[in-house]
């Protein structure tokens, strides 16, 4: 589990070898797919509308530090850094969003109440 950003983000990289790297992309998400899955429905069943990410945030930190990255917290308010120091090479920046809007229509799918709005 504590693996998996790491092999995906390796896996991205050996792009130059396109069947070794869907494999190995594959072969990971098999491995954590339970976990992945427990991530995914937390954060689908707590959307946190922009500028009120703190939950978010914060589930998202502790994530990225339980796999050894140096992570900066509340940049430009709920928005947090996570460096992976790798050695000499090229730098891979990943950027997301943190916020979402809620969806009634969707706690079915999910399988719990979600916090709606």
């Amino acid at each position: 589990m504590r693996r998996t950003l790491i092999s995906i983000v390796s896996a991205l990289i050996m792009m130059s070898t396109t069947a070794l790297a869907n494999e190995a992309l594959y072969q990971a998400i098999d491995e954590d797919y339970a976990y992945l899955e427990e991530l995914y429905l937390y954060l689908h069943q707590n959307p946190e509308l922009s500028y009120q990410e703190e939950q978010t945030m914060a589930r998202i930190a502790a994530e990225l530090r339980g796999l050894g990255l140096e992570v900066t917290e509340n940049v430009g308010g709920f928005g947090l850094v996570g460096v992976l120091e790798n050695g000499d090479g090229p730098t891979v920046l990943i950027r997301t969003d943190l916020d979402a809007l809620p969806s009634r229509a969707d706690r079915a799918a999910l399988r719990q109440p979600c916090h709606c709005y």
